[in-house]
């Protein structure tokens, strides 16, 4: 079956094949990105710089060239992409526009398995067409997930999202609508009368107001208009699934990342530290991509120096077991229902998420002792309460990302005692009429 695959992905690219000079897959010099913000803006040259990465002057670029029947002899062979190599992929891909030639792209990618520096590399290119808002990633978090874990669960890190905003975080959230599941992050922000087709400006307005906001993907990202299609008739897990952390317009220096699989969590981590990220943790829970109370899960904390492997277990800080039926979502309007009932003040495991993230990202920045610190809450099967729980548990790990809070201890108050107080629900009414102010 597998060479039947590879020999459809090679027929399919002999029939796209691009006109571009061909010459051997080769690697030019390495290269870096100054670190100044681009103004709001098409970038013309090079990606969109970020704070992150390392502050020498940009050097000349001159990506490989080949035909799209090169490259997919090439990983037909599995023969990994260099940086330079996955970046000239994409463009290639992107000027000849042909679904066959990306098709077979991203299932031969997948079946070879995707190296970090392919993700940076696609990532890097991405960024090259894309839009930069200015002025809000200076200090800002960000909460994303791959995507792609199957478990159709309520949307618990645009929760968070809310909840960490509400506790004093900026939170530059980016999103799409659903791909693997019933309801995205921009389908239950519609729902709650959240405008997610901002202009720039109104979005800086949001993040001024409310302390949070968001980034509609395909319209900072108009390349992935083209990609787009493919992936939903291909209907399975691609690169595309990792890029979202890399792909965010504010070029935030902070963010909570989760990834679906287990096996892909260092890879993540290293394509994060490659592309210059200052803090990210990446979190992976029992099959999902994100925090949650189903049972120990595992956080990689990336900084420019290093990788450090943490192992977590909600048991310990006294959040009990749940399970995925508890977590399970429906559509937008039934979301959107949740997480309005969650941000009021409901106790129980979906808050429990909140914390969680809020207390992860705190970490990230801090330097915390210990992970976790006494949080106990009641125990349920009520899905209202469990998405508390998983909300809680979330909200702390964009807490110890941004470093908004000087120890755990206090993380672990913060976000207690402003789920208790309800006023999570005021920092979604305020981010709605913001939003819906005529600009």
């Amino acid at each position: 079956m597998a060479s039947s695959l590879l020999n459809c992905c090679k027929a399919s690219a002999a029939a796209a094949s691009s006109s571009l000079p061909i010459s051997r897959l080769r690697f030019p010099h390495k290269h870096s990105f100054s670190p100044e913000f681009l103004k709001i803006r098409r970038p013309s040259a090079s990606p969109p710089p970020s704070p992150l990465v390392s502050p020498s002057p940009p050097s000349p670029l001159q990506l490989p060239t080949f035909s799209s029947k090169e490259l997919l002899d090439h990983l037909v062979k599995k023969e990994d992409l260099s940086e330079e190599e996955a970046e000239a992929s994409l463009e290639l891909l992107l000027a000849n526009g042909s679904e066959a030639l990306i098709s077979a792209f991203l299932v031969l990618l997948r079946a070879k398995g995707e190296t970090f520096e392919e993700i940076v590399g696609l990532a890097r290119a991405m960024v090259k067409r894309g839009l930069v808002v200015e002025g809000l990633g200076n200090g800002a978090v960000d909460i994303v997930g791959t995507g792609g874990d199957g478990a159709n669960t309520v949307n618990i890190s645009t929760g968070a999202a809310i909840l960490a905003a509400a506790c004093g975080a900026k939170v530059a959230k980016q999103g799409n609508r659903s791909s693997s599941s019933s309801c995205g992050s921009a389908d239950v922000l519609e729902a709650l009368g959240v405008n997610i087709e901002l202009e720039p400006e109104g979005v800086k307005k949001c993040m001024d107001e409310a302390g949070i906001c968001f980034m509609m993907s395909p319209y900072y990202h108009p390349a992935m208009k083209i990609v787009a299609p493919v992936r939903r008739k291909l209907k399975i897990k691609t690169i595309f699934n990792f890029l979202g952390a890399m792909l965010n317009p504010a070029r935030v220096p902070f963010a909570l990342v989760g990834v679906y699989d287990q096996t892909v969590v260092s890879k993540m981590a290293k394509a994060l530290q490659r592309y210059g990220m200052k803090r990210a943790l990446v979190v992976h829970s029992e099959g999902l991509d994100e925090l949650s109370p189903l049972g120990p899960g595992v956080i990689l904390e990336i900084t420019p120096e290093k990788i450090e492997e943490i192992h977590y277990d909600p048991l310990k800080f006294g959040i009990r077991r749940c399970n995925l039926k508890d977590l399970q979502g429906g559509g937008p309007e039934y979301n959107a229902d949740i997480l309005r009932r969650v941000l009021s003040g409901e106790r129980g495991p979906v808050a429990d998420a909140f914390v969680s993230s809020l207390l992860t990202s705190l970490r990230t920045t801090m330097k915390c002792d210990c992970l976790y610190h006494g949080i106990i809450l009641p125990h349920t099967r009520d899905m209202e309460r469990v998405c508390v729980f998983m909300q809680i548990l979330n909200a702390g790990g964009a807490l110890m990302a941004s470093g908004h809070v000087a120890t755990l201890g206090e993380g672990v108050d913060v976000a207690r005692s402003m789920h208790a107080s309800g006023n999570a629900l005021s920092t979604l009414s305020t981010w709605i009429n913001v939003s819906n102010r005529p600009t």
